[in-house]
């Protein structure tokens, strides 16, 4: 029998499409989701990420999700030039007496030969990295934004390789308004201690405030009381990372100038601002 010309055109196949995958029957209840287009050949898979959310804990029960890390912008632009910057931080001295002593070789074998054959040992002071740097951060809430900036600093205070030790700490307000220290960045994280933790007597000691100046410790005074206390007893610095034009407008009273240190050997040890 003779076909139509009508059914042998819907018989006749067509150009071939590019197939998305098997098909797959749809469970009862689930929506169908569209076919997407061809992946090319040779490409690699895609899977979509999503941030994690707040309200799972860390060790609740597994939901399918693998953790994938991703790197962060660095926030320091170079971090071995400022490295280089501070490395005349190696050269600096304390007025306290040295710690630690070494055996003087030279001068035991002098002393043993002059009383007849009796070791004496001779020790010298060693003063080179007999400072001690404490990395304060202000732990109000406009300062959250800087944890890393403070992450990255902290590397690089310790492979400057001018102190003997580093120490980490953060700086809360008391609900009395005082200002408090704790090794959390949060409140609750550790418990809170005075002020005086940060304090030595012996001079050893240099402290790197890192604040944006403008927390309720700032507005309180509280954080001013304690910088003054800190200035009577060793360095102290104020480390601000706002840009420079913001300055005036925190509560740290800003005078710009230069450092300059006194004439003479009484004089050395003294600092003073000159404004500009």
């Amino acid at each position: 029998r003779e076909t139509p010309p009508e059914a042998a055109a819907q018989d006749r196949p067509g150009p071939a499409t590019p197939s998305t995958g098997p098909a797959v029957e749809p469970l009862p209840g689930r929506p169908v989701a569209p076919p997407g287009p061809a992946s090319e050949p040779g490409a690699e898979p895609r899977v979509p990420l999503h941030t994690r959310p707040s309200t799972v804990a860390d060790d609740g029960p597994a939901t399918g999700a693998l953790p994938v890390g991703v790197p962060a912008a660095a926030v320091l632009a170079s971090p071995l030039g400022l490295q280089r910057a501070l490395r005349p931080l190696q050269a600096y001295r304390t007025g306290a007496a040295s710690r630690r002593q070494v055996l003087d070789e030279s001068a035991t074998a002098e002393l043993t030969a002059r009383a007849g054959g009796l070791v004496l040992p001779v020790f010298r002071p060693v003063n080179r990295r007999e400072a001690l740097l404490q990395l304060v951060l202000d732990a109000s809430g406009s300062m959250r934004v800087w944890q890393r900036l403070f992450d990255e600093l902290r590397e690089v205070f310790g492979g400057l390789g001018a102190f003997r030790d580093l120490h980490v700490r953060y700086l809360h307000p008391t609900d009395d308004g005082r200002a408090a220290v704790s090794r959390s960045p949060r409140r609750d994280g550790a418990p809170l201690h005075s002020t005086d933790r940060l304090v030595d007597a012996t001079g050893r000691r240099v402290t790197l405030l890192v604040s944006d100046c403008a927390g309720p410790l700032w507005h309180s005074g509280a954080a001013h009381r304690t910088l003054h206390r800190l200035a009577g007893q060793g360095p102290v610095a104020v480390l601000q990372p706002l840009p420079q034009r913001l300055w005036p407008r925190t509560r740290l009273q800003v005078t710009f100038g230069d450092l300059r240190r006194g004439q003479g050997v009484s004089g050395a040890g003294l600092l003073k601002v000159v404004s500009e």
